[in-house]
């Protein structure tokens, strides 16, 4: 999607003070970032069909809690600079839209496991 993106950027003759490879770098690392945990969620999804509720291993839970939080705070940091008037504007419109998928991809593992905290669960189940 970032990479997308820029593309559109570059054609619209816009641009940051980075240089559009950079660019492209930078959201190629992101996108790469997300599929690094496609395979770990593919797995919990499979067990939860096949299994119902599936139990989360506690250090898979801390691992992909901390980069969902992570992409979050990024998504959120790129949204108001993109939104404010001295900001990386369309630039940060490419981090945006790639923050903002990674996000969506671990949304149900960030809502399960705060959700489980405010419950005072010790063991995170991600339910059928």
């Amino acid at each position: 999607v970032g990479v997308a993106m820029e593309g559109l950027v570059e054609l619209m003759g816009g641009g940051s003070t980075l240089t559009f490879g950079f660019r492209v770098v930078v959201a190629w690392r992101s996108a790469l970032g997300a599929l690094a945990l496609l395979p770990q969620l593919q797995a919990l999804l499979a067990l939860r069909r096949e299994c119902g509720g599936v139990v989360v291993p506690p250090d898979l839970k801390y691992w992909l809690t901390s980069a969902g939080v992570g992409h979050l705070l990024a998504f959120l940091t790129a949204l108001c600079d993109g939104l404010a008037s001295g900001g990386s504007g369309a630039g940060a419109l490419m981090m945006v839209c790639g923050e903002g998928f990674n996000t969506a991809i671990l949304g149900e593992l960030l809502l399960a496991h705060f959700s489980a905290k405010c419950r005072g669960d010790k063991v995170l189940v991600l339910p059928a």
